[in-house]
């Protein structure tokens, strides 16, 4: 049995081992969309190619979002070093 939350109680959202795919970046779009009190979306992107990194960086700061108070921020896996969009 799965577990609604609703999407006023949603101020911070993880994500991890983000890879970029067509599904991700839905369910990314509608979590940026629905949850209209998010705060941080938190993404640790799954790449170990730099300029993949960079690029779904970019289209992730595209997304349409509901708030304009929410941030995006990009969480380092500890095998990569730190990057910076």
């Amino acid at each position: 049995e799965g577990v609604y939350i609703g999407p006023s109680e949603v101020k911070v959202l993880e994500i991890y081992g983000f890879r970029g795919n067509v599904g991700e970046f839905t369910q990314s779009k509608c979590f940026l969309w629905h949850l209209q009190f998010l705060q941080v979306m938190k993404v640790e992107i799954d790449a170990d190619d730099d300029d993949k990194k960079l690029q779904l960086t970019s289209d992730l700061f595209a997304l349409p979002k509901r708030s304009s108070k929410c941030q995006i921020h990009f969480l380092c896996d500890s095998s990569h070093p730190p990057y910076i969009a």
